[in-house]
């Protein structure tokens, strides 16, 4: 089996994952705008989403924190057992 990644990479990404989910949306927002002229958010990007439906500013942070930390603890499980873990 081919291997995308190597388990670095993977990590990385895996870290990365509330940067990228936001990301995410942001393009997804600019391609359904593009094709339809209709905006799938309410602001450009998750965030700005959440922000326009009324979070405080305290529950956006508290919900990227989250994540940020939820996708840490997931790296730190991959590094701690990527021995286990087969990726090729």
């Amino acid at each position: 089996m081919l291997t995308f990644c190597s388990e670095l990479e993977f990590a990385m990404l895996l870290l990365a994952l509330p940067a990228v989910t936001d990301a995410l949306c942001s393009a997804v927002q600019y391609l359904v705008y593009r094709k339809s002229r209709k905006f799938l958010l309410k602001g450009s990007s998750l965030h700005s989403h959440l922000m326009a439906k009324k979070w405080s500013t305290y529950k956006v942070i508290v919900l990227f924190s989250a994540m940020t930390a939820a996708a840490g603890a997931g790296t730190l499980a991959f590094a701690a057992y990527s021995e286990r873990i087969i990726l090729k």
